[in-house]
């Protein structure tokens, strides 16, 4: 036999379909770039799961206690407890995530651990006792608490970001609060017996919850790399290398202000006016007598195509070592760093293929810009492209 609702309740049923079918597409997006993004091997980008895993079970539990409440009026203890362990589970799954040592600088981990672990105290109490038990509903302070250590650890995480990846976490942020923000909402429809406020009250609510999560699809689109947060601090100096010549293409001493050793001292080492003082400086600068000089190490780092070096540890800093693609004229990138982060080495290899993208014309003619001679100043309009990429 069907049951017959009042067309109001159909109508609620429907329109809160509209945020389920969003954030479940939404969450499974998050877990996509995730998975697009393994290959750059960033700890940081498992805030995309946390975002995908937390979107897929908070929406989802609130559905299964929408239709608890519009199809049984709130008494199927069943959809009840599916419902509010899909909600507890959001923020246990987020912090589960990006609870790892790139993390430490943000929040404690040990306590935060605490807490995650903690937070599963609800869900035992609530399959042993029941939803309506009042050690049941004490308990959701500790839910609480893990909730507010997760928009805690994204505002710090925002403030210790920079640049684009900060634009996007803000843009996260501010969607998953307005998405949170329909739980106020919800509490009201929960505890109101009056129906001019509750339904009323009910479609503003599923309006913010739909308007957050379209705000946070727009911020996951082509979610750009998660660095680590003092990455930036590590970079040194940059050069590009022509192996054939053994010339600088390209400098630059990110230890100056941008542009500080950009044009003129990148045109002063591929120049022959410069070449004497400026390459030997620049090259000692590089080397610090770990090796006695550029041609040596050509020589040593392209001794074998198939053993090429990634690195060269010179004390106080790494050489990281990345070489131009197959078909291309030989180039070495070396960054110059002050410690070997992933985000750095995935820095060097977008340098690289930006490098080769903006002058692929000029890399598969390298003899006819060697012998019109001062390559570096061919090659000083990186210097746009690099500060975008640093910004």
């Amino acid at each position: 036999m069907l049951v017959e609702y009042p067309p109001i309740v159909e109508v609620q049923f429907l329109v809160y379909t509209i945020p389920v079918i969003l954030g479940v597409e939404l969450g499974f997006y998050f877990f996509y770039q995730y998975k697009k993004s393994r290959s750059t091997k960033l700890p940081l980008n498992r805030i995309l799961l946390s975002y995908g895993w937390f979107t897929l079970f908070m929406v989802n539990g609130a559905f299964f206690q929408v239709v608890n409440r519009l199809m049984f009026a709130g008494t199927n203890e069943f959809l009840a407890r599916i419902g509010f362990s899909a909600i507890f589970l959001a923020p246990i799954g987020f912090m589960a995530f990006i609870l790892i040592k790139e993390s430490r600088k943000l929040i404690n981990l040990k306590l935060a651990w605490i807490i995650t672990i903690g937070s599963f105290t609800p869900l035992l109490l609530l399959f042993m006792l029941g939803s309506k038990h009042p050690a049941f509903m004490a308990s959701i302070g500790i839910t609480a608490l893990n909730a507010i250590s997760v928009i805690m650890y994204q505002v710090r995480m925002i403030r210790a970001s920079m640049g684009n990846i900060r634009k996007r976490l803000g843009q996260l942020f501010t969607g998953e609060i307005l998405a949170l923000l329909a739980l106020v909402f919800a509490f009201i429809v929960v505890f109101s017996s009056n129906d001019a406020v509750r339904i009323p009250v009910y479609f503003i609510g599923v309006s913010f919850l739909i308007t957050g999560l379209l705000v946070m699809f727009y911020a996951s689109n082509d979610f750009p790399p998660f660095y680590e947060f003092d990455w930036k601090n590590n970079l040194l100096k940059l050069f590009v290398i022509d192996q054939v010549s053994n010339q600088f293409l390209y400098a630059r001493d990110f230890t100056k202000k941008a542009g500080g050793m950009t044009t003129g001292d990148a045109a002063a080492l591929a120049s022959d006016a410069g070449h004497d003082a400026s390459h030997d400086a620049m090259r000692d600068s590089l080397f610090s007598g770990a090796i006695s000089g550029i041609e040596a190490m050509l020589a040593t780092i392209s001794a074998s195509s198939q053993q090429r070096l990634t690195e060269i540890d010179q004390g106080e800093s790494i050489i990281l070592l990345e070489y131009s693609s197959p078909g291309l004229s030989p180039l070495v990138y070396a960054l110059v760093v002050t410690k070997d982060l992933s985000s750095l080495r995935h820095f060097e290899k977008a340098i690289k293929d930006q490098f080769e993208t903006f002058f692929a014309g000029l890399l598969n003619d390298m003899d006819r810009v060697t012998k019109a001679g001062n390559p570096g100043r061919v090659f000083k309009s990186f210097d746009i492209i690099l500060q975008n990429m640093l910004e």
